[in-house]
């Protein structure tokens, strides 16, 4: 079987990987991590600007059986350069996958915060949660697409405002999942005494991965001869997992 990577998706694949190669600088945070060194893990993020559904799913239960470890969907209401294109919902979608799905870790990678009322995706989150049998991350950063949020009529904020509107939002889904009866006076959210049942499957809650913090990252976006993970350390990593998984390399091959 050759598995043909085209350069776009090889370039986006490569950045992906260098990130995970930081490991535990990009967790924003897991409560139920050890303190012990963690292994590096592979995953994939997936554009859902696609024709075919069959085909995005298809795609994912290959992934998983080629032994990654996270699937990804962006959080994105229109196409790149190409706006009259299909576009989905990707949390409605990661639900679907999380059934299609029995062994990777998932999610989106980034929800956009301005999009829903995080009491609301603090919802959506433990569903997928819960169907996903414990395996969801929940990705989530400011929102940075002017263009989205103008083809919508969704207010975008100054930069200010939507990192204090994150902050805010982590804090009123982290009370939603912990606590039986939330109450939260902030600037932008409130709770009143709001129930939470169920709570998410993972305890105390699924790991945050919050978007916030990749621009705090030393050398996360370096490029090579910077002192950050270049491209070269990307393919060597995916080289020795595709290794340990069984895969003969030579059945990847980019295009040029």
């Amino acid at each position: 079987m050759h598995l043909r990577i085209s350069k776009p998706f090889a370039f986006l694949l490569v950045l992906f990987l260098s990130l995970l190669r930081l490991g535990s600088s990009l967790w924003a945070e897991s409560p139920s991590t050890s303190t012990s060194k963690r292994p590096i893990r592979f995953g994939i993020q997936t554009a859902h600007q696609v024709q075919s559904l069959e085909d995005l799913v298809k795609l994912w239960q290959d992934a998983e059986a080629w032994g990654y470890d996270s699937m990804w969907l962006n959080d994105h209401f229109l196409q790149f350069g190409k706006e009259d294109g299909p576009a989905y919902d990707a949390w409605t979608l990661l639900a679907a996958l999380a059934e299609k799905t029995s062994r990777v870790r998932l999610g989106v990678l980034v929800t956009n915060n301005t999009f829903r009322n995080p009491a609301i995706l603090a919802k959506m989150a433990t569903t997928v949660d819960i169907l996903s049998r414990g395996r969801l991350d929940l990705g989530i950063g400011g929102g940075w697409f002017q263009r989205e949020h103008e083809a919508y009529g969704i207010p975008f904020y100054s930069n200010k405002e939507r990192i204090e509107r994150l902050e805010e939002a982590l804090q009123v889904i982290r009370m939603l999942w912990t606590q039986d009866q939330a109450n939260f006076s902030g600037h932008y959210y409130q709770l009143v005494k709001a129930p939470f049942t169920p709570k998410p499957l993972q305890k105390p809650y699924p790991p945050i991965r919050d978007g916030q913090v990749v621009s705090d990252i030393p050398g996360a976006l370096r490029r090579p001869g910077q002192g950050g993970p270049g491209r070269a350390d990307a393919d060597a990593l995916l080289h020795e997992h595709v290794g340990r998984r069984g895969q003969a390399h030579d059945h990847c091959r980019h295009e040029q």
